[in-house]
């Protein structure tokens, strides 16, 4: 990795290359994939060229969704889903290749709304 930064969070930026037939973020018991020209939250696929031969991702984490951002929003989507374990790691993973990450960046967010 060439740039890392890390501020225990729920908002990852990041930017990579990647020759892998599969390359993806595992958090909150589920998967964030790019594969075959296509990323996929959930299973909800979209449409994905690489630019200049990589691609781009943002991701915005709460309790029980997560919003993508491809390639500075010429894929978006929005998931929900309920996770069974409150606490949850980060896995990066690629499948029969390589994924060089440039950039990644993870934010910690505050809630919008205090809990009584």
């Amino acid at each position: 990795m060439d740039n890392v930064e890390r501020r225990n969070g729920s908002t990852f930026h990041g930017d990579g290359v990647a020759d892998a037939a599969e390359s993806g973020i595992r958090l909150h018991e589920t998967a964030v994939t790019y594969a075959g020209g296509e990323v996929a939250a959930l299973g909800q696929p979209a449409e994905l060229s690489p630019i200049d031969g990589r691609i781009k991702l943002r991701l915005l984490v709460d309790r029980t969704s997560i919003e993508t951002f491809a390639n500075d929003g010429e894929a978006s989507m929005t998931s929900c889903f309920l996770p069974k374990k409150r606490i949850t790691g980060l896995e990066l993973y690629t499948k029969g290749g390589n994924v060089t990450i440039r950039t990644l960046r993870v934010i910690k967010r505050r809630a919008s709304w205090s809990v009584q």
